[in-house]
């Protein structure tokens, strides 16, 4: 093209790929949100990643229990908690894990990284998961509600524990 380019056309050639960094990095700022539960990732691929979970097919089945996976990794990660093999070892203390992502979060409370900062305050955190409830504690109001009664939580985990506690039915009642 000559001289009457137009300056759409010149964006077009002078606009690079963003660096996987700068993804990450624009992830956390925005965040990846779920359109079918709103759940938020800090990444395209875990966005990706997750999305599988509401497909519902899990054919990778572990002979030892009930537990399915979508991901072939997933089932190798899982078939060490039955083995006890934890292959990745810290190399300043004792822990020693199943996964190379857990390693790598406890290696944070040796070096005292905390990479996961909030934009509202001086808070920050070894992992995404606490930035993430520190959030809806402290600045969304975000929470998850219980299907069954008033009960809500701003941690995911603790809201299982109650439907678990008060929703599911003992085994004893079965009898």
């Amino acid at each position: 093209m000559g001289p009457l380019q137009s300056s759409t056309e010149k964006k077009k050639k002078t606009r690079r790929k963003k660096t996987k960094e700068e993804e990450e990095k624009e992830g956390v700022e925005t965040g990846f949100c779920c359109s079918l539960c709103h759940r938020k990732f800090s990444t395209k691929l875990t966005l990706r990643r997750h999305l599988g979970v509401h497909g519902g097919e899990k054919p990778f089945s572990c002979p030892h229990c009930t537990y399915s996976s979508r991901l072939k990794a997933s089932l190798l990660q899982h078939l060490r908690t039955h083995t006890g093999e934890k292959p990745y070892r810290c190399p300043e203390c004792p822990y020693a894990s199943i996964d190379r992502s857990s390693l790598l979060r406890h290696c944070r409370t040796h070096s005292q990284e905390k990479p996961y900062r909030c934009t509202h305050c001086d808070y920050s955190s070894i992992q995404k998961k606490s930035l993430d409830l520190h959030a809806r504690r402290h600045h969304t109001g975000e929470a998850f509600p219980c299907q069954q009664c008033e009960y809500s939580s701003p941690d995911r985990q603790l809201l299982l524990r109650h439907v678990r506690r008060h929703h599911t039915p003992s085994q004893h009642a079965v009898l």
